[in-house]
């Protein structure tokens, strides 16, 4: 949204009224269809990821920013409840009896275990370019051009006091785990065609946001080295990354301290399947994203784990 004006002294914060807006995460829930909001979302994080990294600003001033921009106090936030605590007994991790065979599973799953410590090394080290830091469904707000549902004309990421300077590929796995935690309730509720054009989102962010990137990339500040062929390899470890990601952040919203109301709100009998299809998926995104990361891949990995594990 656009900050009209901001007076650090007075705690004035003056910001543009988004009260045509909707939360994006509820429109899901409602079974509401926007479409264009996940290209307009890849669009925003390519955007943010060229602009603020060395690649869109004169070095310099970027290691500045990014200094100013430290957030220790959120950052441990998402160390603790991301990464760690729903890999790890105790803690604040809370399941459903349904499911606490399944959440006994991710804990004793080493190669999850390793892939988050992976994941939480780089999320702590890789200052690669401002990030919004929490980027799910509940943090985007959406407009239809025409009533409520349809195609969109404004996509605004907003709740963005978990910014900065972090590794590109976490807010793109924030939105894909989101997707899927949205199909994950269409298949409990037996819409199997909606359920794909949930989990088709991850390949439209991907899609608008890799497009926006390398268009902006002629611009880049210092061609020398940073060549095609080197973006040709960060585009695609960032990919790789988001499948890393995606699988930390859906595994938290099931057995973590914040769940996600896509599931919650459903029926007890069942919310079992959707929040087992989930934790498979995440813990197959981990073993599987170095033989493919392509979208098309991961949605068919996520679209099988979802409707073999549904209890509907």
């Amino acid at each position: 949204p656009e900050v009209f004006h901001f007076d650090a002294d007075r705690y004035i914060l003056s910001m543009e009224d988004l009260s045509d807006h909707r939360v994006w995460r509820g429109a899901l829930n409602d079974g509401l269809m926007h479409e264009g909001a996940a290209e307009l979302m890849g669009v925003y994080v390519a955007a943010v990821a060229f602009g603020t990294s060395i690649f869109g600003m004169d070095p310099e001033e970027q290691k500045m920013i990014a200094a100013r921009s430290t957030n220790p106090q959120l950052c441990t936030i998402t160390e603790d409840l991301v990464f760690t605590e729903p890999f790890s007994r105790g803690g604040r991790n809370s399941v459903s009896p349904a499911n606490e065979r399944d959440a006994a599973a991710l804990i004793a799953d080493d190669v999850m275990v390793k892939a988050m410590g992976q994941a939480k090394f780089a999320f702590m080290t890789q200052a690669e370019a401002l990030i919004h830091g929490d980027l799910h469904t509940g943090s985007v707000m959406v407009r239809a051009a025409s009533g409520d549902d349809g195609p969109v004309d404004s996509a605004k990421a907003f709740d963005s006091e978990f910014a900065f300077y972090g590794p590109v590929a976490f807010d793109l796995g924030a939105l894909w785990a989101n997707y899927t935690i949205a199909a994950a309730r269409a298949t409990a509720l037996g819409d199997d065609d909606r359920a794909d054009w949930c989990l088709a989102l991850c390949d439209a962010t991907w899609g608008s946001f890799e497009t926006a990137f390398r268009a902006a990339w002629p611009a880049r500040r210092d061609p020398r080295v940073f060549t095609d062929d080197f973006c040709d390899d960060l585009l695609a470890r960032w990919r790789s990354d988001t499948w890393l990601f995606a699988a930390a952040k859906m595994s938290r919203r099931v057995v973590g301290l914040a769940k996600a109301s896509d599931v919650e709100t459903l029926p007890e009998d069942l919310r079992e399947g959707a929040a087992r299809g989930l934790l498979q998926t995440a813990r197959a995104a981990v073993r599987l994203r170095a033989e493919d990361s392509g979208t098309s891949h991961y949605i068919a990995i996520a679209s099988d784990a979802l409707r073999t594990n549904s209890t509907r």
